[in-house]
């Protein structure tokens, strides 16, 4: 049923317009937060010395939903629907997709995580 259902959300972004992709594009902005920059244009992460991070296609998608909603907390469901695939609550995956964003960002100044 899962696979099902991600065949189908495929099809259909696949079968949107294009003008909604154009749209998208025109409004990718830099996010700041702490020291870091997350250029929705390029899909990067930029610290602040200006060396991108290597980061995933999930652990980005995850992140920016993180910096796009700052200090709401966010369910798995949520974060679910950020990485736009069809996860089960009790998966694990977002856990790892989690720790790597973590180890990627390392702590603040204070002492503290970012995530």
């Amino acid at each position: 049923m899962r696979e099902l259902l991600t065949r189908i959300r495929a099809l259909l972004r696949r079968s949107a317009p294009k003008a909604a992709a154009s749209t998208v594009i025109n409004k990718a902005r830099p996010l700041r937060f702490g020291q870091w920059t997350l250029d929705t244009a390029s899909r990067e992460l930029i610290d602040d010395q200006g060396k991108p991070a290597a980061i995933r296609v999930s652990g980005y998608a995850l992140l920016l939903a993180f910096v796009k909603h700052p200090f709401e907390p966010m369910s798995r469901e949520v974060q679910s629907l950020a990485l736009q695939r069809e996860y089960v609550a009790y998966v694990r995956i977002i856990d790892v997709h989690l720790r790597q964003i973590r180890w990627i960002l390392g702590t603040q100044p204070d002492g503290n995580a970012c995530i």
